[in-house]
């Protein structure tokens, strides 16, 4: 993104967390996190490994890994939970920590 908008990587991180609030990188694992349970929340039968891949991750240890850094809960602990208080899918999910 930063060799075609003419710009630095390290510019380019400072003008996306000034307008958005996170890198890059933070805010691509939010977007990742926020697709699984969206697919969690609509898909019916169907494995947290599919889901995992289907939302962009590399393996479904990969996702579990940041559904824990980013919502302090796995997976399907975060999907009931989202459910039983009528989360919506696409609000911002994020936990304590900040860096990635």
């Amino acid at each position: 993104m930063a060799a075609r908008a003419g710009i630095t990587r390290q510019h380019l991180r400072r003008v996306f967390e000034r307008h958005v609030g996170y890198g890059p990188r933070s805010s691509a694992r939010i977007l990742r996190l926020r697709r699984a349970l969206r697919l969690l929340d609509t898909r019916g039968e169907t494995t947290l490994a599919t889901v995992a891949l289907d939302a962009g991750y590399y393996d479904q240890a990969h996702a579990n890994a940041d559904f824990r850094d980013l919502a302090g809960r796995p997976p399907l602990a975060l999907a009931d939970w989202a459910r039983s208080h009528h989360f919506h899918p696409g609000w911002v999910i994020m936990g304590a920590r900040k860096r990635c």
